[in-house]
């Protein structure tokens, strides 16, 4: 396999100690806007198979920078651990003829013990303006809680998504798709 990756730091702000809770909710929304917008062009890579963006504060959690960043990372493959999620998905489908993560949220929210935010956004990549306000000032509250609450505790949030679904290019040597990663799952149950 050819070593193709990519890794990107975004910078949340000028301002050295500021993170997203100290932030104006302009700020934030500026943030969010800049992850989307890698995020797509990132997936429109036939060579990137998985994207990943997140973010770790402090130094327990993984920062490697004082300055608070949040990185992106686009890879060659699927990692093996969204390649068992999406199978478990599939065969729950084939199953049940139900979406897996979709029963999970049904699950959570008659729970509501771990629900902090509720709204109707679907797809990161894919959210309105409207949405990416409502997301831009749940993430500064959901933080600022988490800080008030637990003090400046080490912490990671991740954007997990599917696959790429843009196929790769033929492979020149024998004239055939190079991608077995994306599933039927990932299609049915993207979320």
């Amino acid at each position: 396999m050819d070593g193709v990756g990519t890794h990107e730091v975004i910078i949340d702000s000028p301002e050295h100690f500021l993170e997203i809770p100290d932030l104006p909710a302009e700020q934030v929304k500026r943030i969010i806007d800049t992850y989307i917008a890698r995020l797509r062009v990132l997936m429109q890579d036939p060579r990137l198979r998985y994207v990943l963006l997140f973010k770790n504060h402090g130094k327990e959690a993984g920062a490697s920078l004082l300055h608070p960043h949040t990185q992106i990372i686009g890879v060659p493959i699927v990692p093996q651990e969204v390649r068992t999620s999406l199978d478990l998905a599939r065969a729950y489908y084939e199953r049940t003829r139900r979406c897996l993560f979709f029963d999970v949220m049904l699950a959570e929210l008659r729970h509501r013990e771990h629900i902090v935010e509720q709204s109707e956004a679907h797809d990161f990549t894919s959210l309105e303006d409207a949405q990416r306000w409502e997301l831009a000032r749940t993430l500064k509250r959901t933080l600022k809680r988490l800080t008030l609450l637990l003090g400046d505790i080490p912490y990671d949030f991740v954007s997990e998504t599917t696959p790429n679904p843009t196929p790769r290019p033929e492979s020149p040597s024998t004239g055939r798709r190079c991608d077995t990663t994306t599933t039927g799952a990932s299609r049915a149950c993207r979320a």
